[in-house]
């Protein structure tokens, strides 16, 4: 009986270190880890298995490292994008005055603000009105803004070209990003007419500012066209907002 007690108690001891490591927390690269499995370091998983699961779920990781899926239920978003949405817009001129500025074929431009962000995944700030990219990357760009045009007589035309421009800097000179010159019939003297610019993919580099502009267009060998106006804002009308912008990052 003595016999089969001490060999069991050797047993125990010989599988002690065993059971208590089972629970213990592992460390990669680190003396001191803080969960089951504490890598500090890179990590490369070679060969993984397809799988077939139709519950499988995007692995992420927070400002402490912790990896994680998020629940079902959230409303966090994890996709990297930008989305801003303006109600009540501020336009700047080239020149004094938004209509004689129009009037005469110049750039009018939307002052970009803070409070007018939405979400923001991508480090996206505000600098002098405009929106200044925080990571570099390809990103898919979506837009749309809702006019509000004044006329002297209803039934006249009114030829816009209007887009997203960008510059590197803010010293930097203003390029076309994306564009499009839509004609607005205008039934009334007064109307508000939403316009949805093209959907791009583009590479953008970190510190790329971008900006809303719009201008009457010309003719190649000079010339406006289309009818003057007498009054002109960037607002939202009928649940249309002033102006959207949407940056992907994929």
């Amino acid at each position: 009986m003595k016999n089969n007690i001490l060999n069991f108690s050797l047993i125990f001891l010989i599988f002690l270190p065993t059971l208590l490591f089972a629970q213990a927390k592992t460390g990669i690269n680190t003396t001191d880890p803080q969960a089951t499995l504490d890598v500090n370091g890179n990590l490369i998983v070679r060969t993984p298995e397809v799988l077939n699961a139709t519950n499988t779920k995007s692995l992420y990781i927070d400002s402490n490292g912790l990896v994680g899926v998020l629940p079902t239920n959230t409303t966090t978003i994890s996709t990297p994008i930008f989305y801003a949405q303006g109600e009540v817009t501020n336009i700047v001129s080239t020149n004094a005055g938004q209509t004689t500025a129009f009037n005469a074929g110049n750039t009018n431009y939307i002052v970009f603000k803070t409070e007018d962000i939405k979400y923001n995944k991508i480090g996206v700030k505000v600098v002098g009105g405009t929106y200044e990219i925080g990571e570099s990357g390809i990103y898919t760009i979506a837009s749309s803004v809702n006019t509000y045009f004044l006329t002297a007589n209803a039934g006249v035309e009114i030829f816009v070209m209007m887009g997203i421009r960008k510059r590197a800097s803010t010293t930097s000179n203003w390029e076309t990003l994306l564009g499009t010159r839509p004609i607005i019939r205008m039934t009334l003297a007064n109307q508000n007419t939403p316009i949805i610019l093209p959907t791009i993919n583009t590479y953008l580099e970190r510190g790329t500012q971008l900006q809303f502009y719009f201008e009457r267009s010309q003719y190649t060998g000079g010339g406006v066209q289309g009818a003057a106006i007498t009054g002109v804002s960037i607002q939202s009308a009928y649940n249309t907002p002033g102006f959207s912008l949407s940056l992907l990052k994929l």
